[in-house]
């Protein structure tokens, strides 16, 4: 039955999130951090189809009593009622909202792709394509798209792309796209959000310690961060210069680098997972 499932799949997803995000999001592994929240993705949609023989143990058991999901209830005479027609209300409005963002997403793609394909195009040296538009708007990449506006392009295009280059290089959209399919599953479950906040803040703490390494002035380069973040994301599969993790990604740029013991916390990774499995997997 669906119901079942998407339920253990959204409590799984907020079990690894609770358990581990706060460990390491304040940490400087931006790869492994990336890494982590896509695996507790995949994790959460994989665990509710595992079947295993369960074991005695009376936490687990008792963990696994109260997160059960009952079929019947029982009224005041003590007879048994379906609650099929509950259930049947809940089902489709789950795939109401399943439709609704996934045609919000295709309808705000589909808009995107054409009014890139009405815009002057220019190839860089990395095999991307520069989207050059007349409107002031942010600069973001979209795929192998890099868009800014033509000013953007005369003044600043050496900052706009070594950062847009470097989304693309480390493959962010794959990220985005997982992110999304999630988010379309897993719509009304708070968690799914959260982890999106964070892995996009992830993709640019990761992008900016690719930038200063490649030996750009990191003042100059905040600078330019603060006078371009100007907008909201235009689309779910769109890297795009913004305001809204701004201050923690300068406080991250700035900040000494995580001791790499730190990254022993990650482990906490496996008995987290285990836990879930022996909760939701199916016996």
């Amino acid at each position: 039955m669906i119901l079942p499932y998407i339920i253990k799949s959204a409590l799984v997803l907020a079990m690894l999130y609770v358990c581990i995000m706060p460990l390491l999001e304040k940490e400087t592994f931006h790869r492994l951090n990336r890494i982590i929240i896509l695996g507790c993705l995949i994790l959460s949609f994989i665990v509710p189809f595992i079947h295993f023989t369960g074991g005695t143990n009376p936490t687990v058991n008792m963990l696994r009593q109260a997160v059960q999901l009952p079929e019947i209830m029982i009224d005041g005479n003590g007879s048994e009622q379906s609650i099929w027609n509950l259930a049947d209300i809940m089902i489709c409005i789950y795939i109401i909202g399943v439709v609704a963002i996934f045609t919000m997403t295709v309808v705000q793609t589909a808009s995107l792709i054409l009014r890139l394909r009405k815009c002057e195009q220019i190839a860089d040296n990395r095999g991307n394509t520069i989207v050059l538009t007349d409107y002031a708007i942010s600069p973001f990449c979209f795929f192998h798209y890099i868009v800014m506006n033509r000013d953007d392009y005369a003044n600043n295009r050496g900052f706009i792309l070594t950062h847009e280059q470097e989304h693309i290089r480390l493959r962010h959209y794959i990220d985005l796209i997982i992110l999304q399919v999630a988010t379309i599953i897993q719509w009304f479950n708070p968690f799914v959000w959260l982890i999106g906040k964070n892995l996009k803040a992830i993709h640019e703490f990761e992008v900016d310690e690719a930038v200063l390494n490649k030996g750009i002035d990191a003042t100059k380069y905040q600078q330019f961060l603060v006078i371009k973040a100007v907008g909201n994301r235009l689309q779910p599969f769109a890297n795009n210069l913004n305001k809204e993790s701004l201050k923690r990604r300068i406080i991250m740029m700035n900040q000494k680098k995580s001791n790499r013991w730190m990254m022993l916390k990650a482990l906490f990774v496996i008995p987290v997972a285990t836990l879930a499995v022996s909760v939701f997997a199916n016996t």
